[in-house]
């Protein structure tokens, strides 16, 4: 059964096409953290140019005490081409701010980061010296996890995958990726919310190119007896037994939803038994799966 994480880029900004009540107050942030880890969510996604966030969840770890968190950040992308003290440098940054000893993965925020010598030189020290325990990237195309699979240094591979998007599977992203031992983590399984926006919302966001792409997501949802939330849990868990589901909560009502749909997560849905539901999606654009193209 793979894995649950929290994704915290709306605790630090305004993140997120769906976000009605902005960031949480440091009330509601210590509320979702302890509903979490209360729930046996212990993975916590973040990143160094998440604005304050980093120190607001160190502040929030170190008033609940709590332990056993795995926690992943992210290279700020500004850093990405810098010499390795700067990058070095800036992990014993983030686990201060983290108030942390180790981290459970220290990833590049892009590709290019990747294949910058001074960003493995600075993870193989940083990894000898027991500060982080996983290396790896947060790629946006399938293109690019091609190459960030070639590189030996890559033990993680964030990609954004959501129930809409065959482009992993029909380029085999995912079964490389498992060859490799490579554990996957998927982010932006709710394409950062659009799946529950309607039609209007659209239209009031200078979206309106979206409305063809929302219709056909519209029509494939009418014809499951799930909710979207719990459906992409269910679909997303069948994939690998040992990868990690990030999703995000903009509130304590949100997180406790999601809760409730993990714990009923099962494996084998009607929908998608032998690759049923993948092979059975239309294909839609790279532009309607990459929010920075909105």
């Amino acid at each position: 059964m793979p894995e649950f994480c929290v994704g915290t880029a709306q605790f630090g900004m305004e993140y997120g096409i769906a976000n009605a009540t902005g960031k949480p107050t440091k009330s509601e942030l210590l509320e979702i953290i302890k509903h979490a880890t209360d729930n046996n969510v212990t993975y916590f996604d973040t990143a160094q140019s998440y604005e304050k966030c980093e120190i607001l969840l160190g502040e929030c770890y170190s008033k609940l005490d709590i332990e056993n968190i795995k926690i992943i950040t992210k290279l700020h992308p500004s850093l990405g081409n810098c010499k390795k003290k700067i990058i070095y440098n800036s992990i014993k940054s983030s686990l201060y701010d983290l108030k942390q000893n180790s981290l459970y993965g220290f990833i590049a925020h892009n590709i290019e980061s990747l294949g910058n010598d001074s960003f493995r030189s600075s993870i193989m020290k940083a990894k000898s010296e027991g500060l982080i325990s996983k290396c790896g990237v947060s790629i946006y195309t399938p293109e690019e996890a091609k190459i960030a699979l070639r590189n030996p240094i890559v033990d993680i591979l964030q990609i954004p995958l959501n129930i809409f998007d065959r482009r992993w599977f029909d380029q085999g992203i995912i079964e490389l990726a498992c060859s490799k031992n490579i554990r996957l983590f998927f982010r932006s399984i709710f394409l950062q919310g659009f799946i529950f926006l309607e039609k209007d919302n659209l239209v009031g966001k200078g979206m309106r190119w979206s409305l063809p792409y929302y219709q056909k997501i519209k029509n494939i949802l009418r014809n499951t007896d799930e909710d979207p939330i719990q459906l992409t849990f269910n679909l997303l868990s069948e994939i690998s037994s040992d990868s990690v589901i990030i999703f995000g909560v903009d509130n304590i009502i949100q997180l406790k939803k999601a809760i409730k749909c993990i714990k009923k997560t099962k494996l084998f849905t009607k929908y998608s038994s032998n690759n049923q539901w993948w092979e059975n999606l239309p294909h839609f654009p790279e532009k309607f799966f990459n929010p920075s193209k909105w």
